[in-house]
């Protein structure tokens, strides 16, 4: 059994016996208040036991399967795919000649879940190829505001909706043709901006992007009021196959106490939401290990020339000259900066600031998307970061080892000045996490180091995308793998490809940062 692994439940519960459960452990108003401990009830699944087949909305004759969506979809160079091969529908169809009890049970699994969010007001928490999801029927306010109390998530912070085809996408936005058939930002009709480039590229997969939000199906609590919203379609077949069978687009943050570090494993999200989630599917480990990429193509339509941040004019200030406003990276994710730049109408795009100009000057105000304001990924331990000039090359230069090992050894003598001898719990346990640094740092630890304290060195991986797969993990690892963590040191990565959505999610997890410059 992999580290990090909840047993196997063996019989499966219907949906009556599931909501007995949560008798008498609900508010008024209806939601699971922390007291019912033996939730979430956990049940594991494979996520080899779900396939899809083409949708009658599909122009493809191919067959299902994992092989048509995201890795091969991220790493193909072809223009020629259409869209609407996009649409798949989650295969519920048993062959008992064929089928194995485990696929019996997953499938069995499945439909329960789905049941509990199009039939009541309780989210789910299920795997998808990013995270660990939180996720709730998108239509029902009801159903929504209880992900925001189970998580204690601010209102004004916005969830993605995750659908489970290109049609349910359309079916959120009140304007279907920007998931539609235009090629590239700005190719839609009378220069509206369109998705469908990056769509066939990178959909199924780590990519949310920005559309006008249906007011009749998604109410105003999913987007904290904003009229856009962030629509996903996910890779996992757990999750897509759970949507398709609920019908229903899920709106779904990532399944944990708000300003934790997101959950890439089923126990992650036990240990944060034990007592205020009824069911919780355990599909293994996450592939990526960080949130989605979000992207805003709809600002690069056509605005007023005080906006534009290339706009020189010499005509009088009266005159409205449309100048474009390229897309924007809102949050860097499973797709990098690099990957958007290679989609046509994308070559321009580039990652959002506060100080970026916008159609919408309240933009650079109101988030439209979670990231955008609050503090995250934080563990319960102090974080210190490690970051040098992204324009120096931290990892290969000889003076930078040094000076963080230096760096290191007088934080530490610095933190025992400040902790007596005599209060730290023997034994305990410092942290440092390397990342593109594959031997240890050595040290020259304060003589005043207590011997019940042990420094421990651990590598998180040999390259940006192995550390993005790694990082919340041990995040949470250093709170409850490690005897009586103190402090925990990190290095930062190099802003390239995965190493941007790295820095941006440790910038925001750090209490305090040590910069090394040449």
């Amino acid at each position: 059994m992999q580290e990090g692994t909840i047993p196997l439940t063996a019989n499966i519960p219907t949906l009556e016996q599931l909501l007995a459960l949560a008798k008498g452990h609900t508010d008024a108003e209806g939601r699971l208040d922390g007291t019912q401990m033996s939730l979430p009830v956990v049940l594991r699944v494979s996520p080899d036991s779900f396939k899809f087949k083409p949708s009658a909305h599909s122009k493809t004759a191919s067959p299902d399967s994992k092989e048509s969506n995201d890795s091969n979809r991220r790493n193909s160079d072809a223009e020629s795919e259409d869209v609407n091969e996009l649409d798949f529908e989650y295969n519920h169809e048993l062959d008992p000649e064929t089928h194995t009890d485990q696929q019996r049970h997953d499938h069995a699994v499945l439909r329960l879940a789905a049941q509990v969010i199009a039939t009541t007001q309780f989210p789910v928490g299920f795997p998808t190829e990013t995270v660990y999801g939180l996720g709730a029927n998108a239509c029902s306010e009801a159903a929504v505001a209880n992900i925001f109390y189970a998580k204690g998530r601010p209102a004004d912070n916005p969830l993605i909706v995750h659908v489970s085809s290109l049609r349910m996408a359309r079916s959120v936005s009140s304007d279907a043709a920007v998931l539609g058939e235009g090629e590239s930002a700005g190719a839609g009709a009378g220069g509206r901006a369109t998705y469908g480039a990056l769509l066939k590229r990178h959909w199924p997969g780590p990519l949310s992007v920005l559309v006008p939000r249906c007011e009749r199906q998604i109410p105003a609590i999913v987007t904290a009021g904003h009229g856009l919203v962030a629509v996903r379609l996910p890779a996992h077949p757990v999750a897509r196959a759970l949507i398709g069978l609920a019908q229903t687009p899920v709106a779904a943050p990532s399944a944990n106490t708000s300003t934790r570090p997101s959950p890439t494993r089923a126990s992650h999200v036990r240990d944060d939401l034990r007592g205020r989630l009824l069911l919780l599917i355990d599909g293994g480990d996450c592939d990526d290990g960080l949130e989605s990429s979000v992207v805003d193509a709809l600002r690069s339509a056509t605005v007023p020339p005080e906006l534009s941040p290339t706009s020189l004019q010499t005509t009088p200030t009266t005159a409205v000259i449309p100048h474009r406003i390229p897309p924007c990276l809102l949050r860097p994710g499973g797709i990098s900066i690099e990957m958007l730049r290679k989609i046509k109408g994308f070559e321009d795009c580039v990652v959002w600031s506060p100080k970026l100009p916008s159609a919408n000057k309240n933009d650079t105000i109101a988030p439209v998307t979670p990231g955008m304001k609050y503090k995250h990924y934080s563990p319960n331990v102090p974080l210190v970061l490690l970051e040098s000039h992204q324009d120096e090359t931290l990892y290969s230069k000889q003076q930078y080892r040094e000076a963080i090992s230096i760096a290191i050894s007088a934080r530490i003598s610095a933190f025992l000045e400040k902790t007596p001898t005599k209060i730290i719990t023997s034994p305990a346990t410092i942290v440092i996490l390397r990342t593109l640094s594959q031997s240890d740092f050595a040290l020259n630890l304060p003589r005043s180091l207590p011997p019940q304290v042990t420094i421990l060195q651990k590598s998180l991986g040999d390259s940006t995308a192995k550390v993005a797969h790694e990082l919340f993990a041990a995040l949470r690892d250093c709170e409850t793998l490690y005897l009586n963590c103190l402090l925990v040191f990190i290095e930062g990565v190099a802003e390239a490809d995965e190493g941007l959505a790295v820095m941006n999610r440790l910038r925001k997890a750090a209490g305090e940062t040590i910069f090394f410059h040449e």
